[in-house]
């Protein structure tokens, strides 16, 4: 087994910021950030797994590929359980889409 490469830190703060620190799945919209402890709450989700056997798995990504912007999604703990343990319920192309709508609507209200 390969050791796992790390997320680069300037994906990951691209993520937060890009994603109004709040869940990417439209029905739940969970604050990933509490204010009263201090502490980020959300995680940080493959669309494509990482590693084989993982939900929505491609053989065919390479691992820095695994770990770019566009395959990760920025949801709660709940979300990302039900995501990954529900894959054929949540494929790639819908987790695309939540993504697509949640970085469309910062880009949105920002100009307003």
């Amino acid at each position: 087994m390969t050791n796992r490469v790390s997320i680069p830190q300037k994906i990951k703060q691209k993520l937060w910021i890009l994603s109004d620190s709040v869940c990417a799945l439209p029905k739940c919209k969970a604050a990933l950030y509490d204010n009263a402890s201090d502490t980020y709450v959300g995680e940080i989700a493959h669309i494509e797994a990482y590693r084989e056997g993982g939900s929505r798995y491609n053989p065919n990504t390479s691992n820095e590929e695994k770990n770019n912007f566009e395959n990760l999604l920025l949801v709660c703990r709940k979300c990302h359980k039900i995501i990954d343990d529900n894959e054929h319920d949540y494929p790639k192309d819908m987790l695309k889409g939540f993504k697509e709508q949640q970085v469309s609507k910062i880009f949105i209200n920002k100009q307003e």
